[in-house]
C-alpha cells in the first residue's frame, strides 16, 4: 500500500488540473501542430510522467511494420528524442504505464513480429534519464496486445490479458510492486487481447473495457485492487484496439477509437457510459495518456481506414474554449467623429490559438497606432486608467500598459488590424489587453485621440 505521505503526493501533483466546471461541456478532438516527432506509428505505447510533465511513448511498427525502439518525449508542445545507453530491444504491442510512487514509466512485454511472436518477457523501468531492465523472481509470461494501468491506491502496475500468439488469448492478472510481479487468481473479465484500460483516480477504480475474445466485446470491469467486478452491460459497442485515459477535468474515463478505425467518444462515469460527438479522427492501435499540462487526454498516431494508413498525428480532447474581446472604457471624441475600437461581429472569434483575427478602429482618418499590454491596472509603476488631461489630451485615458506598440493605415476611415496568436497550446486562457491611438492633429494639443480598450482571453479549439 502506498503510505499517506505517498498517496498525499500524487493525488495533489494530479489534482493541480482538477477543474469542476468543465464537467457537463460537450467534448472533441483537435489535431494540434507540433515540432519534430515521431514518424507514422501504431501499436506503440506511452505513458505519462506525472513528476516531469511528459508524454513518454516508446516503439510501435511504422508505415512499412518495422519494430521500432525509439523513445520520445512530448512537453505539450515540442517533441524531444532521447537516447539512453541501454534501451529496450525494438517491439510493438507492448505496454506501459506510469508508476507514480515510484517516479518511473514501466513497460512490459510486446513483439517484434506482425505475426504475433511475442518477444521473451522482459520488464523495463524508465526513470526520465535511463531505460533499466528490472530483475525479478516472477513474471507474466511473455505476450503482446496486453494492458497496463497504475493503481495509486495500492502502489502497484496492473496488467491484464493479451495474447501468447495469434490465437492464444490471456485471462490473467497480474501486479508489479517495483521489485517483483505477483499473479492474482482473481476471477475477472474472460481472455481476451486488445482491449482497453486507464485508473480512475476518484474512485480508485482500475477501469477495464471491450477487447477481442475472438469476438469484440463491449463489457466493463472495474478492478479494485483485489477483485474484479462488471459494471455494465449497457454503452459502447463491443470493441478492440481502442484508447481509453482518465480525464481529471471531466470526472470520466475517455475511450476513443478501436474495431480498425472507430470515430465515437464515450465516457464513463463509475455508473454510465454518455457517449460524445463523432470526430475527424477515426483511430485504431493509438496511444492515449491524460496531459496534465494539456489539461486533455491526447492521443499519437495509429490506424486510420480508408485508406488504411499509419498515422503520425497528435489530438487532444477537451471543451472548446472561445476566445473573446471584451470592451472596457470609452473613446474621446475627435474631429471625424468618436473612433470605436471593436472586433467585427460578422467574423467575431476573438483571439484563438493557431489563428487570425481581426480589429478595426473607425471612424479615423490619419494613422492609428495599436497598444498591446498585459495589464490593465499598471504602465510600468503608474496605476491604469491614466488621465491624459495633463498631456494635452483632455476627456482621453490610457487604459492598458504600453508593452508593444505597433501601427495601420486606415482607407476609407478604418483602420485594420490582424491579430495573429501563435500555435501554441499553452497560450489557452492568457488574457491581454489592446487600445488604439488614432492621430487627429486637431483634436487636442497632443494630436492623439484614444478608443476604448479590449479585454482579450485567448481560446482554443
Amino acid at each position: 500500500m502506498v503510505g499517506t505521505s505517498s498517496w498525499s503526493r500524487v493525488a495533489s501533483t494530479t489534482l493541480l488540473a482538477f477543474s469542476p466546471a468543465n464537467l457537463l461541456a460537450q467534448a472533441s478532438w483537435t489535431q494540434t501542430q507540433t515540432s519534430g516527432g515521431p514518424g507514422p506509428l501504431c501499436v506503440h505505447a506511452a505513458a505519462y510522467d506525472l513528476s516531469r510533465l511528459r508524454l513518454v511513448l516508446f516503439g510501435g511498427f511504422d508505415a512499412n511494420y518495422s519494430p521500432q525502439g525509439a523513445t520520445w518525449e512530448f512537453d505539450g508542445r515540442d517533441w524531444f528524442p532521447v537516447t539512453t545507453a541501454n534501451p529496450p530491444p525494438p517491439r510493438a504491442a507492448h505496454a506501459m504505464a506510469y508508476d507514480s510512487v515510484r517516479g518511473r514509466v514501466v513497460l512490459f512485454g510486446g513483439t517484434t513480429s506482425f505475426f504475433g511472436i511475442p518477444v521473451p518477457p522482459d520488464t523495463w523501468e524508465f526513470d526520465g534519464t535511463s531505460w533499466t531492465q528490472a530483475a525479478s523472481l516472477h513474471q507474466p509470461t511473455g505476450r503482446l496486445d496486453h494492458t497496463m494501468a497504475f493503481d495509486m491506491m495500492a502502489g502497484q502496475v496492473v496488467l491484464f490479458g493479451g495474447r501468447s500468439n495469434l490465437t492464444n488469448r490471456l485471462g490473467d492478472t497480474w501486479l508489479w510492486n517495483g521489485i517483483d510481479w505477483v499473479q492474482r487468481m482473481a476471477p475477472g473479465p474472460a481472455a481476451r487481447n486488445n482491449h482497453a484500460m486507464c485508473y480512475d483516480l476518484l474512485r480508485a477504480r482500475t477501469v477495464l473495457f471491450g477487447g477481442s475474445t475472438g469476438i469484440d466485446q463491449g463489457d466493463t470491469w472495474e478492478w479494485d485492487g483485489a477483485a474484479w467486478t462488471q459494471v455494465a452491460t449497457t454503452g459502447p459497442t463491443g470493441r478492440s484496439s481502442h484508447g481509453m485515459v482518465f480525464d481529471i477535468c471531466r470526472a470520466a474515463s475517455v475511450m476513443h477509437g478501436g474495431s480498425w478505425g472507430g470515430d465515437e467518444t464515450w465516457e464513463w462515469n463509475g455508473a454510465t457510459w454518455t457517449s460524445q460527438s463523432p470526430t475527424s479522427a477515426p483511430r485504431a492501435d493509438h496511444a492515449m495518456v491524460y496531459d496534465a499540462r494539456l489539461q486533455r487526454p491526447t492521443l499519437f498516431g495509429g490506424l486510420s481506414p480508408s485508406p488504411s494508413l499509419v498515422t503520425a498525428d497528435l489530438q487532444t480532447y477537451g471543451d472548446r474554449m472561445p476566445g473573446s474581446y471584451v470592451v472596457q472604457g470609452t473613446s474621446c471624441a475627435g474631429t471625424a467623429g468618436t473612433p470605436q475600437l471593436f472586433e467585427p461581429n460578422a467574423i467575431a472569434t476573438g483571439p484563438m490559438i493557431g489563428q487570425t483575427s481581426t480589429l478595426l478602429v473607425t471612424p479615423t482618418p490619419w494613422h492609428t497606432f495599436f497598444v498591446f499590454g498585459m495589464s490593465n491596472l499598471l504602465d510600468g509603476s503608474t496605476p491604469l486608467p491614466l488621465d491624459l488631461a495633463s498631456y494635452g489630451m483632455p476627456g482621453c485615458a490610457l487604459r492598458v500598459s504600453r508593452d508593444v506598440v505597433t501601427s495601420r493605415v486606415p482607407m476609407l476611415g478604418v483602420a485594420t488590424l490582424q491579430v495573429s496568436v501563435p500555435n501554441d497550446p499553452f497560450l489557452a486562457g492568457l488574457p491581454f489587453f489592446v487600445q488604439a491611438f488614432p492621430i487627429d492633429l486637431s483634436a487636442n494639443a497632443m494630436g492623439f485621440v484614444t478608443t476604448n480598450a479590449l479585454a482579450a482571453t485567448v481560446g482554443r479549439q
